[in-house]
Parts: structure tokens; C-alpha cells; sequence
């Protein structure tokens, strides 16, 4: 006598089709769908994780292979956790995209909107930054390093920039900021720089009352800024220390901890101490 349960387990389990079981067992393939109609087999089948019933065994056997392979918790941390978007978090568990939508949408797994995919953004970036090539071109001057490590002590900045907006997670957006200013008539050396160093851009100031026009060089790209500050930072004396604390700063934002509310406060402080961070000019006895 051919087991209930036995056949159940083979037909809606393991995904093995009528003429399979009926030479198995040895049976005529009209003997065995009367078999198991009569046990009541082909009316149901429950997947054994997450407990979905189907009444088709080919609905079945493409849930099953979708629900086997994929987890729910995996999707959540990898998707919403991690900021992935959909064809990364696909690629990452080895489904197609469609496949994983659908999974997504079984499951009650919520897909980001377009507000929330730019709060998820610096997410994205911080696990691609490492693929990324940096525009900047680093000279190899030395003689260039020495005179802009001086120039960049009077004229440079380095700061952290905060950005309002409800697209925004937690209603905020952080980006790192190098900046360097010259006021007319010497704002030809800024774009001298910026020709050397082939990144960042250069925006104009018009006079006013009581300043002349100007110009700056700014450089916001993680990549950019990170490797401008490691390059720059052993030719300054008096932004050493601010040029450190940038680069501290950096990586908490690529680490993501610029999302939660510490760390909002932590760049905050951080900026403060950019600017406080200044040795005096040093004072050279010539007499």
C-alpha cells in the first residue's frame, strides 16, 4: 500500500510530476492520479516555509523555487538595511529582479519610494566609493604641494556641508566640502588650480560694498575631497589638524552614520572643530 503522506511529500515537496511517481512505485500513470486524487493530494499543496497554500502544482513549484531561495530578513537588511537598490539586492542573492519584486510583494516587503531612494543614496555610494576613480589629478610637483599647502593654510577650508530638505533621511543630507577663495585682482590662481588639479568647480562672486569679486574652487566629491586632504595634509602647518578631522569626518559619512541622529551630532561637532582647530601662525625671529 502506496503511504499518503510518502506521495504528498513527493508530488508537492520535492516537485516530482505524476509520471515520475507512477513509475516509481510502479504504477500506470491513470492509476496513480486516481491514487492520489483520492487521497485528496492533487487538491492542495502548502509550502513547507512560509505556509502559502496553491491548488496548481506548477504555481507551487515556481513559488517554492522563489521562496527555498530567497528570505525575507536576508532581503530586509540587504534592501532596507544596507540601502541596495532592487537590481543590486537581486544580483547579490543570484534571482532576476522581476523574481525578487515578486518575493518582495508576497511577503509584504515595502519597495522604497522616490524620496525615500534619495535618503538611501550616500548608502549606495558608500558601497561603490571604492570602485569609483577619482577625477583629481595629483601633480607630481613637489614644488606645487609646498607653495598650495601655504596657499591653502591663508585661503583654504575644509567643513562639512548640510543640506534641508523632506527628500531627505531625517530631513537632512551631509557632504563633505574643499573649498579654496581668492578675492580679485589675484583670482587667476584659483583657476590655475583648479587646471592643475582637474576636478572640483569654480564658481565667481560679484563685488560688493565692501568686498571685491572673488573666486572659488570647490571640490564635494567624496573621492575628490578624501584624496585631496591625504595629499595635502603633510604640507600644512595650520589645517593639519582641520584637515584630519576632515578625513575622520569622511568616513563616518561613507560608513553611513551621517543617517541616524548621533551621527548628525557627531558631524556637527566635528565642523566645530574644524574651525577651532588652528595653531597660531608661527613667529620667526630675524633680528
Amino acid at each position: 500500500m502506496v503511504n499518503k503522506e510518502e506521495l504528498h511529500d513527493l508530488y508537492w515537496k520535492q516537485g516530482m510530476s505524476i509520471s515520475e511517481i507512477s513509475r516509481r512505485y510502479g504504477l500506470s500513470k491513470s492509476g496513480a492520479w486516481y491514487l492520489m486524487k483520492n487521497y485528496g493530494i492533487l487538491n492542495k499543496g502548502i509550502c513547507p516555509k512560509c505556509g502559502k497554500e496553491f491548488s496548481n502544482l506548477l504555481k507551487y513549484a515556481l513559488h517554492r523555487k522563489r521562496c527555498l531561495m530567497l528570505d525575507a530578513s536576508i532581503i530586509k537588511r540587504l534592501y532596507w538595511g544596507e540601502g541596495l537598490s532592487l537590481r543590486e539586492t537581486a544580483k547579490k542573492l543570484g534571482v532576476s529582479k522581476t523574481r525578487l519584486i515578486n518575493f518582495m510583494n508576497e511577503n509584504n516587503i515595502k519597495i522604497r519610494s522616490s524620496k525615500e531612494m534619495k535618503a538611501y543614496l550616500p548608502f549606495r555610494m558608500r558601497l561603490s566609493i571604492s570602485k569609483r576613480k577619482s577625477k583629481i589629478h595629483i601633480p607630481k610637483d613637489e614644488g606645487f604641494w609646498r607653495w598650495l599647502g601655504g596657499f591653502f593654510d591663508g585661503e583654504g577650508s575644509f567643513t562639512i556641508m548640510f543640506r534641508k530638505g523632506e527628500g531627505y533621511h531625517l530631513g537632512k543630507s551631509a557632504k563633505p566640502l574643499v573649498q579654496i577663495a581668492q578675492a580679485e585682482p589675484n583670482a587667476w590662481v584659483i583657476d590655475y588650480i583648479h587646471e592643475k588639479l582637474k576636478c572640483g568647480s569654480v564658481s565667481g562672486r560679484e563685488g560688493r560694498k565692501n568686498a571685491n569679486p572673488a573666486k572659488a574652487l570647490s571640490i564635494q566629491a567624496y573621492s575628490d575631497s578624501i584624496k585631496f586632504a591625504r595629499k595635502i595634509m603633510h604640507y600644512l602647518v595650520l589645517k593639519r589638524e582641520a584637515c584630519k578631522i576632515f578625513l575622520d569626518a569622511c568616513k563616518l559619512m561613507i560608513n553611513g552614520e551621517h543617517l541616524t541622529e548621533e551621527g548628525i551630532k557627531n558631524l556637527l561637532q566635528l565642523r566645530e572643530l574644524m574651525v577651532s582647530r588652528k595653531v597660531e601662525r608661527p613667529v620667526f625671529n630675524l633680528g
